[in-house]
């Protein structure tokens, strides 16, 4: 069967693609006046992401979670700032010094067309959901915050697919359970490896794209959830 990359970090904006490059070069980034991104979705599609947390809670039960802003591959972070607007009014969200951010609950904008704006052009910034279980060792991922991160961005991303599309990802098992599907993590410093340890087992994950993202093994059940990925970047072996 053939296999399927979903390079769940830089999915396009209008539909979750087979094959895609996670290393395309971005505009550069400019600050202007708030943007409607196609990569952040509608204020009410974002919200999706809360109720996936609770549904998928035995994958990641000690976690945080927060979403997060991320430049392109290899540019540095810069200072962005986020609202959610609707035809009538526009509130600001908090975005903390390392660009991640909670989004709020505003009944009064879950019942219109509210979009999430930026301050940067488009491509200035891309956003992923950030699952994270504290106490881990330093450049350690675990794999059960990474399966959640994963229904996190399906969820977001599934209806603006095609039903052709949908069809195709369930029947694949789904684009989080199978292994058909190769599920790409980006990283903000390029990778000398990737190593996934579960107990004595220890496993080389694939990294790709100039080494700014590794391929973890999601559908792996003998994989427990605890298991952690120690990345090794190139700079810090030079």
């Amino acid at each position: 069967m053939k296999r399927y990359l979903l390079p769940l970090l830089v999915l396009a904006s209008a539909a979750m693609p087979v094959h895609a490059d996670d290393t395309d070069k971005a505009p550069p980034v400019v600050k202007v006046s708030s943007v409607r991104d196609p990569e952040l979705k509608s204020y009410r599609t974002m919200l999706k992401s809360y109720s996936v947390v609770e549904e998928f809670k035995a994958l990641a039960p000690n976690a945080d979670f927060r979403f997060l802003l991320l430049p392109p591959p290899g540019t540095p972070a810069k200072d962005l700032s986020l609202r959610i607007a609707n035809a009538d009014d526009s509130v600001p969200v908090p975005v903390a010094k390392d660009n991640s951010f909670a989004l709020p609950r505003l009944p009064a904008f879950e019942t219109t067309d509210a979009e999430l704006l930026l301050n940067v052009k488009k491509g200035g910034a891309r956003w992923r959901p950030q699952v994270t279980t504290p106490g881990l060792p330093p450049d350690t991922r675990r794999l059960g915050d990474l399966r959640l991160e994963c229904e996190i961005r399906w969820v977001v991303e599934r209806d603006e697919l095609s039903f052709a599309r949908r069809t195709l990802f369930r029947t694949l098992g789904g684009p989080c359970g199978s292994k058909n599907v190769s599920t790409h993590f980006i990283t903000q410093r390029p990778l000398a490896s990737a190593t996934l340890i579960d107990g004595e087992r220890r496993v080389a994950l694939a990294v790709a794209n100039g080494g700014y993202t590794f391929v973890p093994p999601l559908h792996d059940k003998t994989l427990g959830n605890d298991a952690l990925v120690q990345l090794v970047y190139k700079d810090a072996t030079q």
